[in-house]
């Protein structure tokens, strides 16, 4: 399989299920008081008012006559270890994918231009030896953004990234959330992550992150913190367009989290303006949105 036909698939599979997802998910009807919902569930639970819709773990163990047990596995054993295998390759596949569809081999030290498209930059790297002009050793990113479900919900969001040659960076972002209530007034929260990363893939198109930190959720009476996953990425096909998608999984207090969020932007030397979709899971709470926003380069 050619290059360009790899890095088609890197494409599709990286950011086509985030915009297939922001386009059938953003649902105008939202539910009143989700705000509630969503700290209720942060603090007591994914489903706190429905403690019977919890599985039942089952046991693999049957007993026979006489005292005798045995396991149903038994008789499958033999397949156990190639099926751990595989299952271990497919959940790599995230990983050695990307590297093996960009050419990335480790050996090459990347560097940034000032922004995007910089002289002769072909996107938002440096590989040596194709290094056209003086590059920088770090990059940093800050960006804001507007989102609306076009019913009850409003979010304000800040978000920054800084890494370096060495591939290891950190990034986080915060948001405001404010919901009209149907009996008036609003509610309103935040929410926010800070994760270490590390950039897995690399060249001068595509760069590919992932890390691990920490959920935190403040409604004003308490504050709650998880534990966070984060895995994304960043294309640039040719001036000035720039793709971004990013996944967010993991946990505030006793609730699951996933976020979800693509973007297309275009670029003007050390800025950009975008839109794209947002996904925000938490317990029995879903919040989509179409968000636009810019981002400052330096």
């Amino acid at each position: 399989m050619d290059g360009q036909r790899m890095q088609a698939i890197l494409r599709m599979s990286l950011f086509g299920p985030l915009l297939l997802l922001g386009v059938f998910a953003c649902s105008p009807a939202l539910a009143d008081g989700l705000i509630g919902a969503l700290t209720n569930s942060v603090r007591n639970g994914d489903y706190p008012d429905q403690p019977e819709s919890r599985p039942k773990p089952k046991s693999s163990r049957h007993f026979h006559g006489h005292g005798c047990e045995c396991l149903e596995c038994d008789a499958d054993s033999g397949w156990a270890e190639p099926l751990g295998w595989l299952l271990g390759i497919g959940l790599a596949a995230p990983y050695w994918g990307p590297v093996a569809a960009i050419g990335d081999d480790y050996s090459a030290v990347g560097y940034f231009p000032a922004h995007p498209y910089q002289g002769d930059a072909v996107g938002s790297m440096m590989i040596l030896p194709h290094v056209p002009e003086e590059p920088y050793g770090w990059s940093g990113r800050a960006s804001f953004d507007f989102g609306t479900d076009f019913n009850d919900f409003t979010s304000y969001r800040g978000k920054f990234l800084a890494e370096t040659s060495s591939r290891f960076g950190i990034d986080g972002e915060v948001t405001y959330w404010t919901e009209s209530l149907a009996a008036g007034g609003n509610d309103d929260l935040w929410t926010g992550d800070i994760n270490g990363v590390f950039r897995f893939a690399q060249s001068e198109h595509w760069q590919l992150r992932s890390g691990v930190g920490v959920n935190w959720l403040d409604d004003g009476v308490d504050d709650n913190f998880g534990f966070n996953f984060t895995y994304g990425g960043d294309y640039f096909p040719v001036k000035p367009w720039v793709f971004s998608s990013e996944l967010d999984w993991g946990r505030i207090g006793d609730a699951h989290l996933l976020h979800l969020r693509t973007t297309v932007g275009v670029t003007y030397e050390c800025g950009e303006i975008y839109a794209g979709f947002d996904y925000y899971d938490v317990g029995p709470v879903e919040i989509s949105s179409v968000i636009a926003g810019f981002r400052v380069w330096f």
